[in-house]
């Protein structure tokens, strides 16, 4: 029993809006598509973002990933020097 649940099969749900159809997130395509750019997101539900885009790097490439931490906790940017791409994270729990 795993999270306090006999089954895992919620793990494999697919959030998707109706009559929409979402392609599956590939993080190392969003990285290849910001080649030379900065992207930021804003919001207070971005940890999983975070996680997806800092897995695209691949292991050897690693060290060419930089990360930076804002007061708080509150801005994380990622350089991945490989792509020249910049990826900003802005946790904000009051937006508006």
């Amino acid at each position: 029993m795993r999270n306090g649940r006999r089954d895992d099969s919620y793990q494999r749900w697919r959030w998707q809006p109706s009559s929409c159809d979402l392609p599956r997130f590939v993080a190392r395509l969003l990285l290849e598509r910001r080649r030379n750019k900065r992207l930021m997101f804003v919001g207070d539900s971005l940890k999983s973002m975070v996680w997806l885009v800092s897995s695209a790097i691949p292991s050897r490439d690693q060290k060419s990933l930089a990360k930076f931490v804002g007061p708080n906790n509150s801005l994380n940017v990622f350089m991945a020097a490989y792509y020249n791409a910049v990826v900003e994270f802005y946790w904000e729990l009051q937006l508006g």
